[in-house]
């Protein structure tokens, strides 16, 4: 064992005070929020006004019953229909309330797509496409395709979103969407001089402050993708300490986000609209009682001996599926799930999740806490993220421009787009795989502990010193 692995393990130990779990005790480092969490809408202030005391935080954006969500947007959400990583985190955070999704990637015939057209027929084009599809949620995610990428491109991309808006929002005050506003994609980090590079880099800058800006002024949500990028390529830098080939990359050859970087823009999804994180935590003391902290799941049963531990649990939210071929068990990357049991007896155990073995781990890795990142819900929410690709598929299949649904002369048929009597097919699978289900998690001795150089083993009735911090016994294996 490293001397870093004896210092980070004792200094989670004797954070344990009075046998109390604190609330980042199995959590130890997480990324912070890429967003400001108190944007409120800006005015003027009124003539001779005493000043306003601190604005009360933004809440947390909410799904209704029955939203109806519609996501317009360029090549992002072209490749985000076939990956299909962002809408499952869409669907997972109520599961329990009907939610439809449809993404329009084929809507790019305008100015904020990059495609140069006179007039304003593109504002009506759009304008009536929504009427038609009667979403209550509308997100909007263009500024990723544009060609030219001077300062008169951004006041052009201004002007024409800001109308864009003013068209999606004419309608009486009850039946206007709420607005969701995706930022541009940042990209990699130029190399020192590149100044192409540099240039495009800092035109996405741009226009992802005057998205936030709008964003703010017309009570919208603001997703901001492009300080995702930069802060999470430094994050994992960091913590890669210097070896880029740890984790997949975000980018592939083109400039597209890969399975690994709509895997990680979750989290900006999630933190943007102040969500509560899909992981959870429980510990098990050798008592039988639960430990303070836990959060995420519900425990319906337990049971446990030295050599054996049995929880029934269900997860509040079904955690983001992993990118094929890889599963994030470092600590400080992510939102992660943990599980701490202490007191068992010496021995290697090995974690069942409904009789299916997940993975291994001595006692006093148990006794410390060890991260779940597989198992039979990750693969649950995988269901969920195929199917909703499936969806997808079939609805553009069906409902752009001569698609199946749409009559020879390209106006729409009777059927409506979100009662597609097809595609509903589908969602309801998606409505039945994204609630999660009771699971049996067993901890069981398989065979002996390996041995290292030095094992922690944290006494069964963790006495408290009279400063009040727990002891701890470091016995070295000979």
């Amino acid at each position: 064992m490293s001397i870093l692995t004896f210092l980070a393990r004792g200094m989670v130990i004797l954070g344990m005070t009075s046998g109390v779990m604190s609330a980042d005790l199995l959590n130890p480092l997480s990324l912070e929020p890429l967003n400001e969490t108190n944007r409120i809408p800006l005015r003027a202030p009124e003539p001779g006004a005493v000043p306003a005391q601190r604005p009360k935080p933004r809440p947390a954006f909410e799904w209704r019953a029955g939203d109806r969500v519609v996501l317009l947007g360029d090549s992002l959400l072209e490749r985000e229909m076939a990956m299909g990583f962002l809408e499952t985190r869409l669907v997972t955070q109520n599961p329990d309330r009907d939610l439809q999704v449809r993404v329009i990637p084929w809507l790019t015939n305008h100015p904020l797509a990059g495609v140069a057209t006179p007039g304003d027929q593109w504002l009506e084009d759009l304008r009536d496409e929504l009427r038609f599809l009667k979403p209550t949620v509308v997100g909007l995610a263009f500024g990723n395709d544009l060609r030219e990428k001077d300062a008169a491109a951004v006041a052009a991309f201004q002007t024409h979103l800001a109308r864009l808006l003013d068209r999606i929002t004419d309608g009486p005050a009850d039946q206007r969407p709420r607005l969701l506003l995706f930022s541009p994609l940042g990209r990699p980090k130029p190399a020192d001089g590149d100044t192409e590079a540099q240039s495009a880099e800092e035109f996405r800058r741009k226009l992802t402050e005057v998205v936030g800006t709008i964003a703010t002024n017309r009570n919208a949500e603001f997703v901001n993708l492009h300080a995702w990028v930069r802060a999470t390529e430094d994050f994992l830098e960091r913590v890669s300490e210097g070896h880029t080939n740890r984790f997949p990359r975000l980018f592939d050859d083109r400039g597209q986000l890969t399975a690994f970087g709509f895997y990680r823009a979750t989290l900006a999804l999630e933190r943007s609209l102040q969500w509560r994180s899909s992981n959870w935590r429980f510990g098990y003391q050798s008592d039988g009682s639960l430990r303070d902290g836990g959060f995420g799941t519900r425990i319906l049963d337990r049971s446990r001996t030295d050599q054996f531990v049995r929880v029934r649990h269900q997860e509040e939210l079904l955690p983001t599926p992993n990118p094929e071929g890889f599963v994030d068990r470092t600590e400080s990357t992510r939102p992660q799930c943990y599980i701490q049991l202490r007191g068992l007896a010496s021995g290697m155990y090995a974690l069942r999740v409904d009789g299916e073995e997940v993975q291994r781990a001595a006692d006093y890795d148990w006794g410390r806490y060890q991260i779940i990142a597989d198992g039979p819900s990750w693969k649950q929410a995988e269901n969920l993220r195929q199917l909703i690709v499936k969806k997808n598929d079939l609805f553009a299949r069906r409902w752009a421009p001569g698609g199946e649904a749409r009559s020879a002369t390209g106006s729409t048929s009777d059927i409506q787009p979100f009662a597609d009597p097809v595609v509903a097919e589908i969602e309801r699978e998606i409505a039945k795989t994204r609630k999660p289900v009771a699971r049996v998690y067993e901890v069981v001795r398989v065979g002996e502990a390996p041995k290292t150089e030095t094992l922690f083993r944290i006494p069964p009735s963790q006495p408290s010193s009279a400063s009040g911090e727990s002891t701890i016994q470091v016995i070295p294996v000979k």
